[in-house]
């Protein structure tokens, strides 16, 4: 019998790989020069990170693909990513546990996808080090000039004023992936140093609630008032009735309707539009959004799942 692992569980075995997979060729970055970085005791200021070493958020900037002889974040990427899909989907489930499966999904890789964590590494005051390897060399500078900065390799280089190169392969990658990157490394950085707890509050804190994302604009029901009438079956709750609220200019080419939805005496949701079937279906698509955003003081709660028709 196969045993089913814990969500804490899941986690620490998780941080195992994370201590197998961080072993990347590349010089260790001592931790008396990153502490002298501008940059970095800029970052740790500005996300509270005072008691995380210096040297684990210089490691955080530097990529994969970076030409720096340093270890780079590879390792603390991949395992930021597993930390952040498990809070996201954590807090979500909790605050709004009707959610169908599909549209939690959706939400989740709304916050957690490398263009969303692309934008929190750019409020944080990340920059990148656009400079090439050969710039670097010429100009006389040492790798340790390079600390502070997002350090990557661009798969996107100008020729020529006005043409550009696209280069492939995993030696290069994009400005967005590089930041998206950087923050998951930071976020496994934090957990290293801090545990599980306090890595929670920070991906709450600088990851979910600074973005707000409006569920009502990700939610589509392909039959919206069918839904509504199982819903209400296997709630016990008397059928759905439509019934007009309001309307004006019903025979011009500007006729707008207003209707609501009832389960006796209760109304469900209310909708608009230029007919009174669209107001109908608006209506109960309403109706439906306000049950599944439902979101318990409690954080136990249990429902009985989504309405499958």
């Amino acid at each position: 019998m196969r045993r089913v692992l814990g969500p804490w569980q899941f986690l620490r075995k998780q941080s195992s790989y994370l201590e197998a997979h961080t072993r990347v060729r590349g010089r260790p970055i001592q931790l008396s020069i990153a502490e002298k970085v501008p940059r970095i005791r800029a970052l740790q200021h500005r996300l509270q990170l005072n008691d995380i070493p210096a040297d684990a958020l210089a490691r955080s900037l530097i990529d994969g693909t970076s030409t720096l002889d340093y270890v780079n974040n590879t390792g603390l990427s991949r395992f930021g990513r597993t930390l952040l899909s498990f809070y996201a989907l954590r807090h979500f489930m909790i605050k709004y546990p009707r959610l169908p499966s599909h549209v939690l999904k959706h939400l989740v890789h709304q916050y957690t996808s490398m263009p969303a964590l692309a934008e929190h590494a750019k409020l944080w005051g990340i920059q990148p080090d656009n400079r090439s390897s050969l710039g670097r060399y010429l100009s006389g500078e040492e790798d340790t000039d390079g600390l502070g900065f997002l350090s990557y390799s661009d798969k996107i280089q100008e020729v020529e004023p006005g043409i550009q190169k696209i280069q492939s392969g995993s030696a290069v990658t994009s400005l967005t992936d590089a930041m998206g990157g950087c923050v998951r490394a930071i976020v496994a950085s934090v957990y290293a140093h801090r545990g599980l707890e306090l890595v929670e509050q920070f991906v709450s804190q600088y990851i979910i609630e600074p973005r707000q994302v409006d569920l009502t604009q990700i939610m589509a029901f392909s039959k919206p008032t069918r839904e509504l009438s199982v819903l209400c079956a296997r709630e016990g709750m008397e059928p759905p009735v439509s019934r007009l609220l309001a309307e004006s200019g019903r025979f011009s080419s500007q006729a707008v309707f207003v209707a609501g939805v009832f389960s006796g005496d209760m109304k469900l949701g209310e909708g608009q539009g230029t007919s009174l079937n669209e107001a109908r279906t608006r209506a109960a698509v309403n109706a439906l959004q306000g049950w599944y955003l439902f979101s318990p003081k409690v954080s136990n709660y249990v429902d009985a799942g989504e309405v499958v028709i």
